[in-house]
């Protein structure tokens, strides 16, 4: 593990915002950058979860600032870089996981479902990649950014999974992720004028067994055993990913072992988009 940290995955020069920090994947994903010595900018609505897992972990105040903020109002995200370099001096990553998802039929979507995530997803990521960039200094270690998009953003979902939930995935969620993706395109060849590298990872589902949420939290998320059973029929794996199947490829992205990647959206789906 020492030789992982030292040489592999050393993100000890890094300051990482961190965007959707109290849910699933941005909660495991804090945790994390923290064992790897990272400074932290953790942000969401909530913060709830990123506060008791800061005592849990015995993150020091020196590591890690916790921020309430709307991504998707333009003046709250400057105000995040603001006291980001006011805390740490510096910024040189920027881990774009916010968003939400709406779960009605298509046919009851409404203007309000369609802004919710529009607003998220596409908005807030694209704020938070300008105001990164613009806030960005060339002097500790490359820039990096990564943005979570999905699965969905390349394949429809299988309806025929969603035996035992009221969570089926929708069209503007997907259209959402695909957005994502292709920001992600965009910004490899505009950011990296500044050094800044761009790149996403579009995660399959993920087993709700994650405990750093919180039981509390999980049932939000919560899986029938029928949607898990035929998730994994579907997936070549046969079965959900793990948080830290997740979390471990995105950390490479932002350590400097993947010093040449650059505009790559990588899938981490076990399989399941192949066929």
């Amino acid at each position: 593990m020492n030789y992982i940290k030292e040489k592999f995955l050393n993100l000890s020069d890094k300051t990482i915002v961190v965007t959707g920090a109290n849910g699933q994947i941005g909660l495991s994903l804090v945790k994390k950058l923290a064992q790897y010595n990272a400074k932290i900018v953790a942000v969401d609505l909530k913060v709830n979860n990123i506060d008791k897992m800061k005592q849990d972990n015995k993150i020091i105040d020196s590591k890690i600032l916790i921020l309430k903020s709307d991504i998707n109002k333009l003046k709250e995200v400057k105000k995040i870089f603001i006291n980001a370099k006011k805390k740490f001096n510096y910024i040189n990553s920027l881990v774009c996981n916010a968003g939400v998802a709406v779960f009605e039929n298509y046919m009851q979507r409404t203007e309000k479902s369609l802004d919710k995530v529009i607003n998220v997803n596409i908005k807030g990521t694209f704020y938070c990649i300008r105001e990164f960039i613009n806030n960005y200094e060339n002097k500790n270690g490359e820039g990096t950014i990564v943005n979570v998009a999905s699965h969905y953003g390349l394949i429809s979902p299988d309806p025929r999974i969603y035996v035992d939930t009221n969570r089926a995935s929708s069209e503007i969620y997907g259209a959402s992720k695909a957005a994502i993706i292709q920001m992600t395109k965009y910004f490899a060849v505009h950011a990296i004028k500044k050094n800044i590298r761009t790149n996403s990872v579009s995660p399959g589902g993920i087993a709700d067994t994650d405990n750093a949420l919180g039981k509390k939290a999980l049932q939000k998320i919560k899986q029938g055993s029928g949607f898990r059973r035929e998730y994994s029929k579907r997936c070549p794996m046969n079965r959900l990913a793990k948080i830290n199947e997740v979390v471990d490829p995105i950390l490479f992205l932002l350590s400097s072992s993947s010093s040449y990647i650059n505009g790559h959206n990588l899938v981490i789906d076990g399989g399941y988009s192949i066929w």
